[in-house]
C-alpha cells in the first residue's frame, strides 16, 4: 500500500505533477548539508601560479613552463569553464598562431590528492588542437575562416587575427559542477608549455566558475 509523503524543508514543500514527476531546481553548487557563501570566480591561469604573469608567451622548449590556478584555503572553487585566447597577424588554423605548429605540444590537466594528474588534453600544437579540444565552441565564420576573427584588438600598431575556444566542463565531460579544486589542498587546473611561443601576439586563458565557502 503506498504511503502519502511530504517533502519540506521548513519553508518549502516539493511538488509531484500528475505524470508522478517530482519538481527540483538545478544548484550551480553542489548540494551540502548546510548553508553555502558562493561567488562568482574568474581568473586567469598564471605563470608558477603567481597570480600575476597572464602572458603564455614563454619558451618551454628547453625547461618546461607551467601555468596554473591553485586551490585556495578556506573555498572550494568549481572551475566550470576555461576560455584560451591565441591571436596573432597572420594566423591560420594549422600554424600555432601565426607561426609553425608547436613541436612538443601543450598538455592541459588538472590533479587532485585522489586521482593524481588527469589529462584534458594533450600534443596541444596548433590553433586547431585547441578549437578541437573544446568541441569547435563556439562555432562561428569570422569572414575569411571558421573560429578566426579578424582584426580583432589593436597589438603595437597591428590587428592580430585571434581564435577564443572555449572548454565547458559540463557539456563535453559531463562534469555537473565543473573541476573542483577543494579548499586548503595542492589542487590545481595547469597548462604545461614545452615550446617556445614566444612568437605569436597573444595567448592566454581564463577560467569560469564557482568559489564556495562553507
Amino acid at each position: 500500500m503506498a504511503v502519502r509523503s511530504k517533502i519540506i524543508d521548513g519553508n518549502n514543500e516539493a511538488s509531484v505533477d500528475s505524470r508522478g514527476n517530482l519538481g527540483v531546481q538545478p544548484s550551480s553548487v553542489p548540494a551540502a548539508a548546510t548553508d553555502v557563501i558562493q561567488t562568482v570566480f574568474r581568473q586567469f591561469l598564471t605563470i608558477n601560479g603567481d597570480g600575476t604573469t597572464t602572458d603564455l608567451r614563454v619558451d618551454g622548449s628547453t625547461t618546461t613552463q607551467r601555468a596554473f590556478i591553485q586551490a585556495e584555503p578556506g573555498f572550494d572553487i568549481y572551475i566550470k569553464s576555461c576560455a584560451f585566447l591565441i591571436a596573432d597577424v597572420g594566423l591560420i588554423l594549422q600554424s600555432f598562431g601565426a607561426i609553425t605548429a608547436l613541436t612538443n605540444g601543450c598538455r592541459f590537466y588538472y590533479e587532485d590528492l585522489t586521482n593524481g594528474e588527469i589529462n584534458i588534453g594533450t600534443s596541444l600544437t596548433s590553433n586547431f588542437e585547441f578549437i578541437r579540444l573544446c568541441n569547435g565552441q563556439p562555432a562561428f565564420y569570422g569572414g575569411t575562416q571558421p573560429f578566426v576573427i579578424d582584426n580583432f584588438r589593436d597589438v603595437a600598431g597591428q590587428d592580430p587575427e585571434g581564435i577564443i575556444p572555449v572548454l565547458d566542463f559540463s557539456t563535453i565531460f559531463g562534469l555537473t559542477d565543473g573541476i573542483k579544486l577543494s579548499s586548503n589542498t595542492k589542487d590545481k587546473l595547469t597548462l604545461e608549455i614545452n615550446d617556445d611561443t614566444t612568437g605569436i601576439d597573444i595567448f592566454e586563458i581564463i577560467a569560469y566558475g564557482t568559489k564556495v565557502k562553507r
